[in-house]
């Protein structure tokens, strides 16, 4: 379980994840802020989608698939990182 300045820190990051406000990270979000991190790193682009694609499948297989994460999602997932 994460403490309230950790919750706070996630909550800013999926705000900036979640372009268009929608209180979700779609796919097309994901991709593009994992590109964003991993050209910074030196990470090929290719790499770079097949992990955010694999971060909405991880989310999707531990509740509803629905090809978008929620903020709880969110936390559960970088709880692993």
């Amino acid at each position: 379980m994460a403490d309230e300045g950790r919750l706070a820190k996630l909550q800013e990051a999926f705000q900036r994840f979640d372009a268009d406000g929608s209180g979700f990270i779609s796919r097309e979000e994901m991709r593009e802020a994992v590109i964003k991190v991993c050209e910074v790193l030196g990470i090929p682009q290719e790499e770079a989608i097949a992990e955010a694609d694999a971060m909405i499948e991880e989310s999707n297989a531990s509740g509803v698939a629905d090809d978008k994460i929620s903020f709880e999602e969110f936390v559960k997932l970088m709880d692993k990182y």
